[in-house]
């Protein structure tokens, strides 16, 4: 639930930002970019944020959980990271980050 709710903040963030965007968009336009070259380059952006981010969260994930399971008593461990449907889940929240329409700029 936290993980889907930090990714509807980020596409929202995304869009609030899309204005600035355009305007680097259409500069580039100007000094002779192509459209496929603006496309790679934003779509290449995307990618590297939302992957370091996701990367970032598993290793957090990973080392915190017992510090969390000990504060709050649970003698148990989350297995989460190694049930299939969560790798599924993760691959798709990805992947509908990186290519939401709004996180890229009309070109």
């Amino acid at each position: 639930m936290i993980l889907l709710i930090g990714a509807i903040n980020y596409v929202n963030l995304t869009t609030a930002r899309a204005s600035e965007r355009w305007k680097e968009a259409g500069i580039r336009k100007v000094m002779g970019a192509t459209r496929a070259t603006l496309v790679r380059q934003f779509l290449l952006e995307s990618v590297i944020v939302n992957f370091a981010a996701f990367l970032l969260a598993l290793v957090l994930v990973t080392v915190l959980t017992p510090y969390y399971l000990q504060l709050v008593n649970k003698p148990t461990t989350l297995s989460v990271i190694g049930a299939p449907g969560f790798w599924w889940l993760c691959s798709i929240l990805l992947l509908s980050t990186v290519f939401y329409p709004d996180s890229n700029p009309r070109l």
